[in-house]
């Protein structure tokens, strides 16, 4: 999955900025870049990065365990779909 985010210019922007600093990047850093990664910024703090994965933390607040979501490229979500959907 690594790969496949690296390929996307989108999360590969907000990867490489986690793994350079856990505080959250300038405005100036992505100010260029597209909605989807600005996107990802405004979501700095629920992000994880775990073996090159970048993975978006889900708090929840009945108590029960948080979970994190993988963040997929746009140019994955129709084959995620179409698995889930078999």
């Amino acid at each position: 999955m690594s790969r496949v985010q690296l390929d996307d210019l989108d999360i590969m922007c907000i990867v490489r900025l986690r793994q350079k600093t856990e505080d959250k990047p300038s405005w100036d850093q992505v100010d260029l870049q597209s909605a989807d990664t600005k996107q990802l910024r405004y979501e700095w703090q629920r992000l994880v990065l775990d073996n090159s994965v970048l993975y978006r933390r889900w708090i929840v607040v009945d108590g029960a365990a948080d979970r994190v979501q993988i963040i997929l490229p746009r140019s994955s979500l129709s084959e995620f779909v179409w698995c889930i959907r078999e």
